[in-house]
């Protein structure tokens, strides 16, 4: 088991909800296992970000 951080990035742009033809949820990998989900404004005015974590 490799205990060492992992890095990833994010993404240049996270749906903002001024096109109204934007999924409703933004899916972006991280990093191996690691995916960030962005619900759009459109879809909920909070915007809530979740963190899907995966193990191999």
């Amino acid at each position: 088991m490799n205990n060492q951080p992992v890095g990833g990035f994010f993404p240049e742009h996270w749906i903002d909800g001024t096109n109204p033809a934007e999924p409703p949820i933004q899916v972006h990998q991280f990093a191996e296992g690691t995916w960030i989900l962005r619900e759009s404004p459109l879809a909920n005015w909070e915007t809530p970000l979740l963190y899907l974590l995966s193990s191999a």
